[in-house]
């Protein structure tokens, strides 16, 4: 058994793994927790699982388990597919926002189409700038 916490909360269980399909790409043999009990805010809202999509650096699975299939789901889909750009693009989007209403999205390897142009504009270096574990981008506002 595997008490998970993160962020907002926390999930308990035992880490199990098999065939998992995500955003239109199976993945054979994928590490999970066997949700149990927990509590996340976006249980309230229907919500039947969380995926996560950080670095396999970070996964708490692959620490425990230390197993090839107990890499992070990303890591796994790029593996699998190597000639796919190595990336995750997310647009965000505001219900509460009556003058800006955008769709959001998430995309693996691929940009939403109302945004393409970003992909031809300077890349945010991240911070810091060697060996980074975390999605941590410097902001200048």
């Amino acid at each position: 058994m595997y008490n998970l916490t993160y962020g907002t909360g926390y999930a308990y269980g035992p880490i199990a793994h098999g065939p998992v399909s995500f955003a239109g790409y199976d993945i054979p043999d994928q590490a999970y927790l066997a949700f149990q009990s927990g509590n996340n805010p976006v249980m309230h809202f229907g919500a039947v699982g969380i995926v996560g999509l950080g670095f396999t650096g970070l996964s708490h699975l692959d620490a425990a388990v230390e197993a090839d299939w107990a890499k992070s789901l990303l890591y796994n889909i790029f593996a699998q597919n190597p000639s796919e750009p190595n990336f995750i693009a997310m647009a965000l989007e505001r219900e509460s926002d009556a003058v800006n209403t955008v769709q959001g999205s998430l995309g693996v390897g691929e940009i939403a189409e109302e945004y393409a142009e970003v992909s031809s504009t300077e890349h945010i270096p991240l911070f810091p700038p060697e060996d980074s574990k975390r999605w941590t981008v410097l902001l200048d506002s």
